[in-house]
């Protein structure tokens, strides 16, 4: 018996309802990105009140150990991801767009509301940190598929002529949750003690996150199956999928130096900025989240604006121009940040970052939905994106403060993001000249 998915001579799968009529594209992209916002209104969260955390739930003989446990545990929740992407990618492949990405909500949102709500080491010993990685693990097996999800929907949706454009909002939806998280932090910061944040006020805005969760699961479960998907005669079984994707190992393999630049650069800017900041540049808390929230408007503002030019000049130019940029000022202009510490100074740095995050990402991120295969896009396009993640973004908090530690060059974080940026340039040149390509 084949294990494969038939469809009805209809376009439509047998056993599901045909799509509603046409909706408006602005409340689509609207309802498909609203779990990209809670995904990353959490992470920055963890990212900002490292500290604080670290002190809540993994107590060391000092600072720098607890940092590292803390951060540890940050990214320990994105090796799940690859295993997330390939599970959960293959059930959207093979089942639809829809339910997949209701269901990688519900698991993300249980992750969330542990750590919300976890008492910290003082009150329960060592299951506090064993639950708070619990936590992660379950956030980092939904985030493995996530974005691949909503990448893969938007792009199936979009208009003929504006894939970039309308994919770039994956990404775009993130910046949002950045600004608010941020916002939010500059508001609690202003109005609540230092004591009384370190004590447990730094908990608020991962409880206002869970009383957001019910919203989205509602909006979410509205959106409709991709007419693309519908369309498609069969679809494949996990079996398959898997034979697949080691026929194309290749194109895999590239498409995560691809992701690369952008996870790295990401997370260096956004999520470790706060930190970075903090105890490396010795700026105040209000300081290092105004710089952040101002990060977040940039990439807001890049993403979409890139996104909608590489759909008329092409993907490549666009990728290879601001990766090789990447790769030789990273360094340099953190070099020039640490001889000259302030704030001005810290804003006009990662205001470039943002500026060569976004473009890269804004036309990358469509062009990986491009080149994985149609039959196992989600899959595919989240395993690369999760390898990359995992291996390299996810451990950039960890890696930048274990640079600094051991060199004790303060701008040695730069020469994570150049060998990124030096990734991304190659894997663009290897598809783009025709070396990699599907098999």
């Amino acid at each position: 018996m084949s294990s494969t998915t038939t469809i009805a001579p209809s376009g439509v799968e047998q056993g599901s309802s045909a799509p509603a009529p046409r909706q408006s594209k602005f409340f689509t992209v609207i309802r498909v990105t609203s779990g990209n916002f809670i995904e990353m209104y959490d992470f920055f969260l963890f990212g900002f009140y490292a500290t604080y955390i670290a002190k809540a739930f993994f107590p060391a003989s000092s600072e720098y150990a607890a940092l590292m446990m803390t951060f540890a545990t940050f990214g320990a929740g994105f090796f799940m991801r690859p295993l997330g992407a390939i599970i959960l990618g293959s059930y959207i492949d093979r089942i639809g767009r829809r339910k997949g990405l209701v269901l990688t909500l519900g698991i993300m949102a249980s992750g969330t509301a542990m750590i919300a709500f976890i008492p910290g080491y003082a009150t329960i010993g060592l299951l506090a940190p064993f639950l708070v990685l619990v936590g992660r693990l379950l956030q980092g097996f939904s985030a493995g598929v996530e974005l691949g999800g909503v990448s893969v929907y938007l792009s199936e949706m979009a208009t003929p002529g504006h894939k970039g454009f309308y994919v770039s909002w994956q990404s775009a939806s993130q910046q949002v949750a950045i600004i608010f998280s941020a916002g939010l932090g500059y508001f609690l910061n202003e109005t609540l003690s230092k004591e009384f944040i370190a004590d447990w006020g730094w908990r608020i805005p991962f409880f206002i996150g869970c009383s957001i969760i019910p919203v989205v699961f509602y909006i979410r479960r509205s959106l409709q199956e991709t007419e693309e998907y519908l369309a498609q005669k069969t679809h494949p079984s996990f079996k398959e999928m898997l034979k697949t994707i080691s026929l194309n190992w290749p194109l895999v393999v590239t498409g995560t130096m691809l992701i690369v630049m952008t996870t790295v650069s990401f997370y260096l800017i956004t999520v470790y900025t706060p930190t970075f900041g903090k105890t490396v540049l010795k700026l105040t808390t209000v300081e290092s989240l105004l710089v952040t929230l101002c990060v977040g408007v940039s990439n807001f503002i890049w993403l979409p604006v890139m996104g909608a030019l590489s759909d008329r000049i092409g993907r490549w130019p666009i990728m290879a121009l601001f990766s090789g940029l990447t790769a030789v000022t990273a360094y340099p202009l953190l070099s020039w940040l640490i001889a000259n510490p302030s704030f001005q100074h810290m804003l006009v740095v990662e205001l470039w970052l943002s500026f060569l995050y976004g473009s890269y990402n804004g036309a990358t991120i469509v062009a990986l939905t491009e080149i994985i295969p149609v039959r196992i896009r989600t899959t595919g396009f989240s395993l690369a994106y999760s390898l990359a993640t995992a291996l390299f973004g996810g451990l950039t908090p960890l890696v930048s403060t274990w640079l600094i530690e051991t060199t004790g060059d303060k701008a040695s974080p730069g020469y994570w993001m150049a060998m990124a940026g030096s990734f991304g340039l190659l894997a663009t040149f290897l598809i783009y000249r025709g070396v990699v390509k599907e098999r």
